[in-house]
């Protein structure tokens, strides 16, 4: 209970536990002053409340569903991107990963391994040194 509810309902059991009422033969008015006061303050309070929620209500911001699932934008691979998926695997497998223990201590890819992948169409910035020639080449040059 709030602080000022207190403080009424106090008052009140004061007032109602008065004698004095009973000798002036004021406790029937009074009681219905306080009936159709509280009364109508509690249809102040409900009326007030309904307004401050209905108002609350408007500052939420309103959600729009869910749409409708279209097959405008898929992730899923093409056939053809499948089958690319599918060599370059097999030929990391088959190829690369024996020949890397070799390039690794050469510095240097096998004469044969770039000539297969340029046939696999691989891009040929694959390699590390490739990509970091591609990289210098692919730079900005610096404006004066």
């Amino acid at each position: 209970m709030t602080s000022l509810t207190r403080i009424g309902l106090r008052t009140l059991s004061r007032l109602a536990s008065s004698p004095k009422l009973d000798q002036t033969k004021l406790r029937k008015p009074t009681e219905q002053v306080l009936y159709h006061g509280t009364r109508m303050g509690f249809k102040t309070v409900i009326a007030a409340s309904r307004s401050f929620k209905a108002v609350q209500n408007l500052g939420k911001p309103a959600r729009l569903g869910k749409a409708a699932a279209t097959d405008l934008f898929n992730l899923n691979p093409s056939d053809d991107q499948r089958a690319l998926q599918e060599a370059a695997l097999a030929f990391a497998m088959e190829q690369l990963r024996p020949a890397a223990t070799a390039a690794d201590a050469a510095y240097a890819a096998p004469d044969g391994l770039l000539a297969q992948c340029t046939e696999l169409a691989l891009p040929p910035w694959a390699s590390p040194r490739a990509w970091a020639a591609w990289a210098a080449s692919a730079r900005p040059s610096p404006t004066p």
